[in-house]
């Protein structure tokens, strides 16, 4: 007998077992409302339940079955970023000598939708609304956040549902408060933050007015993701829901995700500007681009309710970005500047307390008002130590800056002590020119009479007359070649011929007999100014003479010319010989540049960078171009309003 009854047992005691741990897994503990006067449930006072139909009544979540899967919270709510409803249960248990009315509230405020259901002890059941979809009207108390105010606790078992329901992410944070000392809570929470924001409110209108006066974007980068990142804790904490949008709680729903969304977009503009990303991080700054993509991205999603969707890839994406820092960081460290330094505390700072807030949002690490509260304390950083080496470093500039326009006006003071000086040697030298020039027609006149010696002595006479007028030549180009940008020009109406003839006149004879005009058009005009363009003239007439073979004839020709629909003159040099090298072409009139030195023919030694200048002042260009197998071609173009000749030569330069 005893036999087939010891299964019997054993099976009855294992079914006993199982009931018992069962229950004691499902259950939790009554909230003991004796010992203080505010009360965290965030011991094993709730248990939870997750509706994925979103449609269950208080009715069904109270049936057997349902209880059954309540599962015991053992922390704050942390469920991620989940499209189920939330469903949370804990009891009191009245004693006579404990307080009987208790406030209760849920954080965060950006909970959309939050259902009370409290059960009495008489069965009597008591239903409240709240969350952040609640105009500010409805609210049982004014405040920010939600808050339900409890019926005077009778004696006796007590039950509270709340059902949780939002577009964010599943966190909540439950608390039960005495009346007074929530009141007291409340005062101190609203200084607090008036401090915290009247803060960022004051670094952004100095981060405004350093743009303003500095103009760079750095700053403008700065002041928009500071206005941005204020809207979007304002949005967080519920302060736009109560001071903005009381009564259109779509808008305040609408301006978190929007913020959030941009102000996470700013941050990656700002921080890829400050690590100059794109010059010297490539990759990086590519991460930092499909971050910034995603956030606006996110920004977009906002109004057709898919920020549940979108808001997870953004967070994600910002610890990826997060996880890049090591390397610009490491180039800042190594720099050893002060301001570089100081971004890398406040940016390492940063860094830690938002991950701390971005983990704990998607429920890597467990919710709580502290990791809610990182992300606020994350823009101390901001506004202690990275606007201050924001600031540093464009001081550095700024000294940076000073020191070269120093330099630059020490360098301006020079020229013009430069150019003082060889005005007033140009000016000493001319005396004497003009002593030798005088003293040179006077032995002319006097010697006129000597047949004998007459021709030889009037060889001579030229010589020095050339060379006196050649003299005072080089003398007017060493000016104008040392300022002739701001050289003013004395323009008039000059005879190309008759000025070429007097360019002809300061060569030596062996030179002149090799010149050739090919036409002397005496009605050829053009306005210019005579002493420069005469030099321009020279120095082209030079190079040709010292870059032709010595017995070789150098042309000149005029001739009328129309250039892009322009009336104008040519004045064009040929000389024989080898041309000039492809890859010279286009350097010959750059400044200091020259070509073959192997001649021996002597030159003003001064190239062609001021024929190319002084031709452009006068609304002209410069011509050179090769001739196979003959020579080379170079000169100028000039506009004219009426030529004065009859010539009919198309040719253009």
């Amino acid at each position: 007998m005893n036999q087939p009854s010891s299964p019997l047992f054993l099976l009855l005691f294992t079914l006993l077992c199982a009931w018992t741990n069962a229950s004691a897994f499902n259950s939790a503990p009554s909230v003991d409302i004796s010992e203080t006067e505010l009360i965290l449930l965030d011991k094993g006072q709730l248990r939870f339940y997750r509706d994925k139909t979103n449609t269950l009544t208080l009715e069904q979540v109270r049936s057997e079955t349902i209880q059954q899967e309540f599962r015991q919270l053992e922390k704050n709510l942390g469920l991620g970023y989940v499209p189920d409803s939330v469903w949370l249960t804990f009891t009191i248990d009245k004693q006579e000598a404990q307080a009987a009315l208790w406030w209760l509230e849920v954080l965060p405020s950006y909970l959309d939708d939050i259902q009370l259901f409290h059960i009495e002890p008489t069965g009597k059941v008591t239903i409240s609304q709240g969350g952040g979809n609640t105009p500010y009207s409805q609210k049982q108390e004014a405040y920010r956040g939600t808050v339900f105010k409890l019926e005077e606790l009778q004696l006796g078992h007590h039950e509270f549902y709340l059902r949780i329901k939002t577009t964010g992410t599943m966190t909540a944070v439950i608390k039960l408060w005495q009346p007074d000392t929530f009141a007291s809570q409340m005062r101190d929470s609203y200084f607090l933050f008036g401090l915290y924001f009247s803060l960022i409110f004051t670094v952004f209108l100095f981060t405004v007015i350093n743009w303003l006066l500095i103009k760079e974007k750095i700053f403008l980068y700065y002041s928009l993701y500071l206005l941005l990142n204020a809207i979007q804790w304002l949005a967080i904490h519920g302060f736009v829901g109560e001071f903005i949008f009381p009564e259109q709680p779509i808008n305040t729903r609408l301006t978190l995700g929007i913020s959030l969304s941009l102000a996470a977009t700013m941050a990656y503009v700002f921080y890829g500007k400050i690590y100059e990303l794109k010059r010297y991080h490539p990759w990086i700054y590519i991460v930092y681009v499909i971050a910034a993509l995603s956030a606006l991205a996110t920004a977009i999603s906002v109004p057709f309710g898919l920020y549940k969707v979108f808001a997870p890839v953004l967070l994600i994406m910002a610890i990826i970005a997060t996880l890049t820092s090591p390397w610009p960081l490491l180039r800042f460290w190594r720099s050893k500047k002060t301001w570089m330094r100081i971004t890398i505390v406040a940016y390492a700072a940063f860094s830690v307390l938002n991950c701390i807030n971005i983990l704990s949002s998607l429920s890597v690490l467990s919710f709580s008002e502290a990791t809610l509260y990182a992300g606020m304390l994350s823009n101390l950083c901001h506004i202690f130590l990275l606007h201050y080496a924001i600031t540093y470093q464009f001081r550095d500039k700024a000294e940076v800056t000073r020191q070269a326009l120093a330099r630059v006006e020490n360098e301006k003071k020079r020229g013009q002590e430069q150019s003082q000086f060889l005005a007033m040697m140009t000016h000493e030298i001319r005396t004497p020119i003009a002593v030798i020039d005088a003293a040179n027609e006077s032995l002319r006149m006097l010697s006129e009479n000597d047949d004998n010696e007459g021709e030889q002595k009037q060889r001579r006479f030229d010589r020095i007359s050339r060379s006196v007028k050649r003299l005072n030549t080089m003398l007017e180009m060493a000016l104008i070649n040392t300022k002739h940008e701001s050289w003013p020009l004395e323009s008039r109406t000059l005879k190309v011929a008759e000025l070429t003839r007097d360019v002809l006149g300061m060569l030596d004879s062996n030179a002149e007999k090799r010149v050739k005009l090919l036409n002397n058009e005496q009605h050829l005009t053009v306005t210019a100014d005579r002493r420069i363009l005469r030099i321009a003239m020279l120095n082209i007439i030079d190079n040709a003479l010292k870059y032709a073979p010595p017995s070789s004839i150098i042309t000149i020709k005029m001739y009328r010319s129309n250039y892009q629909n322009t009336n104008g003159i040519g004045w064009i040099v040929f000389n024989e010989g080898d041309g000039i090298p492809d890859d010279m072409i286009n350097k010959i009139f750059n400044k200091y540049q020259r070509g073959d030195e192997s001649s021996t023919q002597s030159g003003l030694g001064l190239g062609l960078y001021l024929v190319k200048n002084v031709i452009e002042r006068h609304q002209g260009h410069v011509v050179i171009k090769n001739k196979p197998e003959e020579g080379v071609e170079i000169g100028f173009w000039l506009p004219v309003d009426n030529i004065m000749d009859h010539m009919t030569q198309p040719d253009n330069p």
